[in-house]
């Protein structure tokens, strides 16, 4: 469990004591505290925690991240899904169109999971650049590899494909949950979160977990 400011790792021996430091941590005032946020691996589990301290606000990761937009101050609206995969859609047919020719077919399925992909690559922290660099580096210089080259082409596809799609969201004015993450790091919020208590391990140990991406942002 970790708190912003001061970061407090808390062990314990079994899942009754678990449940007891979260009550501890949390206070044990019978009033919502909109200030505390306690993020749990699903509803059900939010849902538990409020039989137990019903004043407790518990929030999966995707609602931490929406109860963290809700106190920006003038903060764009954020996409939905079928708007991102719509704008990924796009982002693609037009590297497409200028650039060099691929050894695939680039249909709606393969960009679905091109933004999964994304997805992925920014919440361990990395950026295009960087991930567009150590591809081509291990990749070596250009020869006459047949395959090496082929895998440079699918690189530079998918650096351009994601930067494309990175502009084209900046240019509609609006939010998906990485620049919220910058956003949110940066700005100064009038109302922040006071508390955060965190009861999930990371991604690796937990596919409901948190990210090195979100770390960073507590």
């Amino acid at each position: 469990m970790i708190t912003p400011r001061r970061t407090r790792l808390v062990r314990v021996p079994d899942l009754q004591a678990f449940r007891a430091a979260i009550v501890q941590l949390a206070g044990e005032s019978r009033i919502a505290n909109p200030d505390t946020l306690i993020v749990v691996p699903t509803r059900s589990a939010a849902a538990q925690l409020a039989r137990s301290l019903p004043a407790a606000v518990g929030v999966t990761r995707e609602e931490l991240y929406a109860a963290l937009h809700a106190r920006l101050a003038d903060a764009p609206r954020r996409l939905t899904a079928i708007e991102r995969d719509v704008l990924a859609q796009a982002a693609a047919r037009a590297v497409v169109s200028a650039g060099e020719a691929l050894s695939f077919q680039v249909r709606p399925g393969l960009v679905g999971e091109l933004l999964r992909f994304y997805d992925q690559l920014r919440r361990q922290g990395q950026q295009v650049a960087r991930f567009e660099e150590l591809i081509l580096d291990a990749l070596g210089p250009a020869e006459t590899d047949t395959g090496a080259d082929r895998m440079r082409r699918q690189t530079r596809f998918l650096a351009d494909t994601f930067r494309e799609y990175e502009r084209r969201v900046r240019d509609r004015g609006a939010l998906d949950a990485h620049l919220l993450r910058e956003r949110l790091i940066a700005d100064v919020v009038p109302h922040p979160v006071r508390r955060i208590i965190v009861t999930v391990a990371d991604w690796l140990a937990d596919g409901d977990g948190l990210y090195v991406g979100d770390f960073g942002l507590l």
